[in-house]
């Protein structure tokens, strides 16, 4: 699976947030953020990205709880 570099991530979310006003993130393979249309979370491991891209998980639900 190719991976995309922050550079072209970037300018995906910030396309992605324009069109829809859906703030939006890109992961690397492990999980860490590095891209975010808000430019908040940077750098930050994302643990449902991380279980979804290491499993064959579909989907990964977020409460308010767990999105701390």
């Amino acid at each position: 699976m190719p991976e995309f570099k922050a550079e072209m991530a970037a300018k995906i979310v910030d396309l992605i947030y324009r069109q829809t006003g859906y703030h939006t993130i890109a992961c690397d393979r492990g999980g860490v953020i590095i891209a975010d249309s808000t430019n908040t979370c940077l750098g930050v491991r994302y643990d449902g990205a991380r279980t979804m891209l290491n499993s064959a998980a579909d989907d990964y639900g977020v409460t308010f709880v767990t999105a701390d």
